[in-house]
């Protein structure tokens, strides 16, 4: 029969519980390795068991978008969710994008932010397709909320945008199941007087 003294189990009992509280760790790859090479649709990337998987949040919901783990044929030029939208310079050169292929079929789009929205001012985002054959364009709220009666398409890839408050919007750019490259700016216009008799 093996005897132990109480002093010795005493020792032991610190080492047991601390590789019981480890041993869901061991052997896991840290949560940047996981996703390394990889992009989310939208969302965030985070490590399911070593696996790569994109989580929602609030924003991405309201805007009824999917997060889903891509991997595109090229590095992905602008993000699909708040945190990694692009600034809108007003008044900037015509700048190129593009709208990726995948594999898988997950859709590309890029989203824009727009922080200096006035209220009584007209803006026009030009999108021009260039081996895309159209842009597709949303125009968002800061919760993600889509708003289709304060945008309306112009003429030959020109949206007009009158926002009704100040702060951030966001303007979203798809293919329409199309990829290609295009290129876009975002224009003041001035006061609105549309709405003036």
């Amino acid at each position: 029969m093996l005897r132990t003294s109480s002093a010795s189990g005493a020792r032991w009992l610190p080492a047991c519980l601390l590789l019981v509280g480890c041993g869901s760790s061991l052997g896991m790859p840290d949560e940047a390795a996981v996703c390394e090479g990889f992009s989310c649709s939208a969302g965030t990337c985070f490590s399911n068991a070593g696996q790569p998987m994109c989580r929602c949040g609030p924003w991405e919901a309201a805007a009824g978008v999917s997060c889903k783990v891509a991997r595109y044929t090229v590095a992905d030029d602008h993000g699909g969710s708040p945190a990694l939208a692009t600034p809108l310079a007003l008044d900037a050169p015509f700048q190129d994008a593009r709208i990726n292929s995948e594999p898988q079929g997950t859709e590309d789009f890029d989203l824009f932010r727009f922080d200096d929205a006035r209220p009584g001012h007209a803006y026009s985002f030009h999108c021009e397709g260039l081996t895309l054959p159209f842009c597709d364009v949303r125009l968002l709220a800061s919760t993600g909320r889509p708003v289709t009666d304060l945008m309306q398409y112009g003429r030959e890839g020109m949206w007009l945008f009158r926002p009704d408050r100040p702060g951030v919007w966001f303007i979203e750019v798809t293919g329409a199941g199309a990829v290609g490259t295009y290129r876009f700016t975002l224009r003041d216009l001035g006061p609105d007087t549309s709405a003036r008799p």
